[in-house]
């Protein structure tokens, strides 16, 4: 993944994950904080798509843990990995 490069949207998503430290964040909750910061609002199915592309590059991880978003569904954790 060395030539890896991150969009801005995914710099952003990487960015909220990263503040929000060890408790993480569900995908609606990066959605939340993403527009809190002021991003423009877009289909909750884009930050999604970022932070998926994140896992799939090793930048994010699933730290095992599930919470309810506002509908009553369960939600992954997602934080950034780790350097080792």
């Amino acid at each position: 993944m060395a030539d890896f490069k991150l969009t801005p949207t995914m710099q952003a998503v990487r960015k909220v994950l990263r503040s929000a430290g060890v408790s993480g964040l569900t995908d609606s909750e990066i959605t939340d904080a993403l527009l809190a910061s002021g991003l423009p609002e877009a289909p909750s199915s884009t930050y999604r798509k970022r932070r998926t592309e994140l896992a799939q590059a090793g930048v994010v991880v699933w730290n095992g843990a599930r919470r309810r978003n506002k509908r009553g569904a369960m939600e992954k954790v997602w934080v950034v990995k780790r350097a080792r």
